[in-house]
């Protein structure tokens, strides 16, 4: 489990920098993947770092850590 909450935070980062991109309000279909991909990462990211936080020996970045934004 801690494998597949890192791996989704990983692409809620992925995401945000996308998201951050300007070129891609230029690509709608993008943006709407995108936006899906956000809303469907965003409870994951809420939650994961107190699953983590309560499994001794895990390890997390703080919300949002080398993005500059929250997903």
């Amino acid at each position: 489990m801690e494998a597949r909450l890192r791996q989704a935070l990983l692409q809620a980062e992925e995401v945000a920098r996308a998201l951050a991109d300007p070129g891609v309000g230029k690509d709608p279909e993008k943006l709407r993947f995108l936006g899906r991909e956000h809303t469907r990462l965003a409870p994951v990211v809420r939650v994961a770092p107190r699953v983590l936080r309560n499994n001794p020996g895990a390890q997390t970045r703080p919300r949002g850590a080398g993005t500059g934004a929250h997903v």
